[in-house]
């Protein structure tokens, strides 16, 4: 997950968790639940994409305070007695060693076997292949024996990062891929996924026809039906509905709507006209409809036209988000 994604998920994630509250007194739960349920670039990593970027990241050139963090947190683990590696790192008296050296010597060459390029350059600055020393200058591109054996090498270390290197007497791929396990294992025990027993309540949305008493007030509409034809509302307006049934209704038959245009308004008066205006939106050629006007004009505008077109109204059923029954506001008669 990229930096710019991890800022928009973090600065949205209490605001997110706000609608839940009143369904759970467990935050931590709902935290997790809006962390697992993320999608795209703020998609949660599984276990094992972890355990295999833990594997294959180049480690060697992350962020520096990336750095800092992971390898407290490998050094030090859960453990009581801790090493200060973050305070030892800022101030170099730590330093990241290859284990196999960034300048592979005759002797490496001859210890990695026939493949030593390809096992190279696929572990040069993986976390496999690296590890945490205050002698770093002292050991160069030595051969394993000698950064291993030598005064102050790795046989001589505090560091638990430098356990398994003690116990190997050479570094070939085969150690490699063992202590890749070993670290994604501890990765996997240090940062394990999160869980959530939190489902939020599912709300089905409600259908209205136009015809059912409510003016939709407060409401947001999620998609509507125009006899029997589904239509999705990209920007979930009404809107953009209003714009949608009305042109429908045009390519249905535009006679109706000239005729409006013309003169016989009725109740629809100043509600089409045939030229661009300030608060009327196109709906056809030389159609206009005025759009700048709240649900209840929309839906009462609509309710007429339905009327003047010899529609029955019940042929738009609309999907509203479902709310509070009190969000619903009867008409007046």
């Amino acid at each position: 997950m990229q930096n710019n994604s991890l800022n928009k998920l973090f600065a949205t994630l209490f605001s997110d968790s706000l609608k839940y509250v009143d369904q759970s007194d467990n935050y931590v739960d709902i935290i997790n639940y809006l962390l697992l349920s993320k999608t795209e670039v703020s998609h949660f990593p599984t276990d094992d994409e972890f355990a295999e970027s833990i594997e294959t990241r180049d480690a060697y050139n992350m962020r520096q305070q990336t750095k800092y963090y992971l390898f407290d947190r490998l050094e030090n683990q859960d453990s009581l007695e801790r090493v200060n590696v973050i305070d030892g790192m800022q101030n170099n008296r730590f330093t990241i060693e290859h284990i196999m050296p960034q300048t592979l010597s005759s002797a490496w060459k001859n210890e990695l076997g026939d493949d030593y390029q390809a096992i190279y350059d696929r572990w040069d600055n993986r976390l496999a292949n690296l590890t945490l020393t205050a002698y770093n200058s002292s050991y160069s591109n030595k051969s394993f024996h000698e950064k291993k054996t030598a005064e102050n090498g790795f046989d001589h270390s505090g560091f638990r990062l430098n356990d398994f290197v003690k116990g190997c007497d050479q570094w070939t791929e085969k150690e490699l891929i063992e202590r890749s396990e070993l670290l994604k294992q501890t990765a996997l025990k240090l940062w394990p996924m999160p869980s959530s027993n939190f489902q939020p309540k599912v709300v089905e949305n409600e259908v209205y026809g136009l015809d059912d008493d409510n003016n939709y007030a407060n409401v947001k509409i999620a998609s509507y039906s125009l006899m029997n034809t589904p239509y999705k509302l990209p920007k979930r307006t009404w809107k953009e509905m209003y714009i949608g049934v009305v042109r429908a209704l045009y390519e249905l038959d535009p006679a109706p709507m000239r005729q409006l245009i013309a003169g016989d308004r009725t109740k629809l008066e100043k509600v089409l006209i045939d030229h661009p205006e300030n608060g009327f939106s196109q709906v056809a050629d030389g159609v206009y409809l005025y759009t700048s006007t709240d649900n209840w004009n929309k839906i009462h505008k609509l309710r007429d036209l339905f009327d003047f077109y010899g529609i029955d109204q019940s042929e738009l059923q609309i999907e509203v988000v479902s709310g509070k029954k009190e969000d619903f506001v009867k008409r007046s008669e």
